[in-house]
Formats: C-alpha cells, sequence, structure tokens
C-alpha cells in the first residue's frame, strides 16, 4: 500500500514537471515568435524609409526642374526590388509628379493625396509617404508600396523547428 503511494505521488510530481516545462517552452516560443514579428516590421520599415529618401534625394532636381521623364527613370530602378509594388512622387501641391509600377500587376489607383509621413501596413501591404527635402526647402513626397509579408518569414523557418 504503500509503495504504491509512493508510485502515485512521485507520477503526479513528474507530470507536474513535465507540464510546467512545457508551458514555459511554449511561452518562451510565443515569445519569440512576437519577438520576430516585430524585428521584421521594423527592419522592413527601415528599408523601404532609406529607399525612400534615396528615391528623395535623387528625384529633388527632377521635382525641382519640374522633369517628369528624369523623375519616371530615377523610379523605374525600383525595379530590382522585387517586393515593391509600386512608387510615386507626388509635388509639394499634392499632385502626382511621376509613377512607376511593378510589372505585372494590376493598375490600382495610387492615393490621390500624399500622406503625412510614416508607414501604414494593411493586409499584406505596406506603404510608405517620405517627404522630399532640397536644402531646407520641401519639394514634394514620395510614396513606396510594398508587400508585407511576416507569416511568410514565419513558415521558411518551421523547418528548422
Amino acid at each position: 500500500m504503500l509503495r504504491r503511494l509512493r508510485t502515485s505521488i512521485s507520477r503526479k510530481i513528474m507530470l507536474l514537471v513535465m507540464v510546467t516545462t512545457g508551458s514555459a517552452l511554449l511561452l518562451s516560443a510565443l515569445g519569440l515568435v512576437v519577438y520576430d514579428l516585430r524585428a521584421y516590421e521594423r527592419q522592413w520599415t527601415a528599408d523601404l524609409n532609406l529607399q525612400a529618401e534615396i528615391l528623395a534625394r535623387a528625384s529633388a532636381p527632377a521635382l525641382a526642374f519640374d522633369d517628369h521623364k528624369t523623375a519616371e527613370k530615377d523610379l523605374s530602378l525600383i525595379r530590382v526590388r522585387p517586393n515593391v509594388l509600386a512608387v510615386a512622387i507626388y509635388t509639394e501641391q499634392g499632385r502626382l509628379f511621376a509613377t512607376y509600377l511593378k510589372a505585372g500587376e494590376a493598375a490600382q489607383d495610387f492615393p490621390t493625396r500624399p500622406g503625412a509621413d510614416g508607414y501604414r501596413i494593411q493586409g499584406d501591404e505596406v506603404a510608405i509617404f517620405h517627404r522630399v527635402v532640397e536644402n531646407g526647402e520641401p519639394l514634394g513626397t514620395v510614396y513606396i508600396r510594398a508587400l508585407y509579408l511576416p507569416w511568410e518569414r514565419r513558415v521558411d523557418c518551421l523547418p528548422i523547428l
């Protein structure tokens, strides 16, 4: 009887240890996923902001001299970035100045007016607005719309786990 009672207690303790350890591992894994998703958002938006800054600096002379052809040529260089779907430059008055649309993409409407500096995530896309400023004088705004696929990154890591 005493031996049976000890076995029962040791099994209960073992079960308690296993449940506690499993819960801790599950919580840790969840924390890592949340952290990685936030890191992906920060990294991807910082990368797009840098791209917008480069386009803003490159397109400033075209905006200053009202050269649409040069601005569109500058925007077409973004084609090397496969996740970028559309790019536009707006004048300081909010008029659409030049656009680029990724080959194979259905023509979608660009925003009628540029938004405030920053980014917005909607579904599987992220949109960036970045002001074009040359010598302290605002010239316009760069708009970038790109794919935002954080879950693909998680799925790619599953074979490792």
